[in-house]
């Protein structure tokens, strides 16, 4: 449960394997990151969890955008991911055991002592779909909050289209809220502003790309064609080839 030590060794190697799985089975990625974002301070990532995905999306996103010593909080039920994510900051918590949630909020606390690191937490845990609302977060988010002194958090909304055969991923970090907006005592009504930020944010990405709105996220890659793609281009190689062999064929029997 509790997040193991890290192999930075394998770290490219995970990247380069992240990236190829994206690739392979999104169409396109598109990432908004806020400029406020400052990597050096210990971060808190609250994120809407909708994907089996979601997990490789931050581990992508924070090596390419943030470079932060980023761990990843989910829940133990949700969990069909690679084994070796484990040794990239990847950590399953089940908030149904008192005990076990416990600890982990103090594995938290610990994390976000440090400077230039982060922990993404995925919403409530287990994947729920990205239109549900209201938008809820794990318990306990507050008192993670009341026990590290100096902590920004920043929301970011996942959401993903059809526009074509792979859906479009679109990726949004937003502005961070900084520890003097936290009032202490008042963690229920400070997470519930957050979790209706987010939600609201979540509604009007939706809008933005039903609109094809999309001037101010970058294009961040294209996944790479499908087996049928490659196919079509395949058959119109060869069909310009055959085209070619009957040209030339024809030219030499006219001499």
């Amino acid at each position: 449960m509790i997040a193991a030590e890290k192999n930075e060794r394998l770290t490219p190697i995970v990247h380069a394997m992240v990236t190829y799985v994206l690739r392979r089975h999104f169409a396109r990625m598109y990432v908004r990151c806020s400029e406020r974002i400052n990597v050096s301070t210990p971060t808190l990532y609250l994120v809407n969890h909708s994907h089996w995905w979601d997990p490789l999306f931050v581990l992508w996103l924070n090596h390419v955008y943030l470079r932060q010593d980023a761990y990843v909080m989910l829940q133990e039920k949700a969990r069909p991911f690679f084994p070796f994510l484990k040794e990239q900051g990847l950590f399953t918590v089940d908030p149904d055991h008192y005990q076990e949630w416990q600890a982990a909020l103090e594995v938290g606390s610990e994390l976000l002592s440090a400077r230039f690191r982060s922990l993404w937490v995925l919403g409530q845990g287990e994947v729920v779909h990205q239109d549900a609302r209201p938008v809820r977060f794990m318990p306990g988010m507050g008192s993670l909050l009341e026990k590290c002194e100096q902590v920004q958090v920043v929301p970011v909304a996942i959401y993903t289209s059809f526009t074509q055969k792979r859906p479009d991923v679109y990726l949004h970090l937003m502005d961070p809220l900084l520890p003097d907006t936290f009032v202490k005592g008042h963690r229920r009504q400070w997470i519930a502003a957050c979790e209706k930020e987010l939600a609201l944010e979540l509604d009007a990405l939706r809008e933005r790309v039903i609109a094809n709105r999309l001037s101010e996220y970058e294009l961040a890659w294209n996944g790479y064609p499908s087996l049928q793609q490659n196919w079509i281009k395949l058959r119109e190689q060869l069909r310009q080839v055959y085209e070619w062999w009957q040209r030339r064929k024809k030219g030499r029997s006219q001499r």
